[in-house]
Formats: C-alpha cells, sequence, structure tokens
C-alpha cells in the first residue's frame, strides 16, 4: 500500500510540473540563472539578493525521489566542505506537504550545513526547466550556471563537487 501511495504521488507531481516543465524550456550551462524568492525551511524568505555574487549550488529535492534521498546527505557533505570558501548549498524540496520530508530529514539529516527551501508548488524547477529529478545547478558569483544536471544519482555527486570547487573562492591559505 506505502509503494501505491508512493507511486501515486510520485505521477500526481509529474503530471503537476510538466506544463511549467514544458513551458519553461531547460536552463542550461552558460545560462544566467533564474533565480527567485523561496521560503525557508525555517519560514524565513530567501531572496536572491541574498545569494547574489556567491557561488552556489541548487539541488532540487523531494521525499518521494529515492535518488533525492540518497544523494541529499552527500550534497549536504559538499555544503561543509566547502562553506568556508564561500559556497552557498541551497536544497529546495518540492514535496507538496512537508510531513514526509521533515520526517526524512529528523531521521537521515537532523544536523545539515546546506539551506532548506521549500517550492511546495514546483514553481521554482519549473522555471528552472529540468527534465528529471533530483535536479542540481552550480551557478558561479555572476549568476552564471556552470553545471546543470537532472535525474542524476549518487555517482554523479563528485562531479557536482568538482563543479562547486570550479566556482568556489580559492582556499584561504595557513
Amino acid at each position: 500500500m506505502a509503494i501505491v501511495r508512493r507511486l501515486l504521488g510520485f505521477v500526481i507531481c509529474v503530471l503537476l510540473l510538466a506544463p511549467g516543465l514544458v513551458a519553461a524550456g531547460a536552463v542550461g550551462v552558460g545560462d544566467r540563472f533564474p533565480w527567485q524568492s523561496l521560503t525557508g525551511w525555517d519560514g524565513a524568505p530567501i531572496a536572491p539578493g541574498d545569494v547574489a555574487g556567491k557561488p552556489v549550488v541548487v539541488d532540487f529535492w523531494a521525499s518521494w525521489c529515492l535518488p533525492c534521498r540518497t544523494a541529499l546527505p552527500a550534497i549536504d557533505a559538499i555544503a561543509r566542505k566547502l562553506r568556508d570558501r564561500g559556497v552557498v548549498v541551497v536544497a529546495v524540496n518540492v514535496d507538496r506537504d512537508r510531513t514526509a520530508a521533515d520526517a526524512w530529514l529528523a531521521e537521515r539529516l537532523p544536523e545539515r550545513t546546506l539551506t532548506l527551501a521549500h517550492d511546495p508548488e514546483g514553481a521554482f524547477l519549473a522555471r528552472c526547466g529540468a527534465a528529471g529529478m533530483p535536479a542540481v545547478y552550480v551557478v558561479d558569483r555572476d549568476g552564471v550556471v556552470r553545471f546543470a544536471e537532472a535525474g542524476y544519482a549518487l555517482d554523479r555527486v563528485a562531479a557536482i563537487e568538482r563543479a562547486a570547487e570550479a566556482v568556489a573562492a580559492p582556499a584561504a591559505s595557513k
């Protein structure tokens, strides 16, 4: 029964997001990233100005997306590793209802470095035009996408980390 509910949830999300995904056109490497205001997990707004001039990794995820749930802890590890070099990691959850995401985070990622945001309508994801989940964008200080991938698996996290390192500030000398 749980599998049927998850599958049904996935199908509903795909159907709800599909019109926006088709209309948006995919944001790719070399494009300006289409920032928009988001709601942080704590309810506080995250405005485009909050990340302006900073290297940013934006990862879209959902509790019903198995690859997302596998990759998110690795994305958080990137946030921990690169925060001192100025990289901001924003993980945008697209679950309509946060209940499942809250439960999963409490169990699997209770202490995290990345910034969590919630996009229950999937508007930001649709604006980016991602063709699958999870979807990740590495954006440089000028707001230009330097890496983009949708539907990635855990084995691609190393490539995401390399891209994030490439847009990060140089490591401080000791």
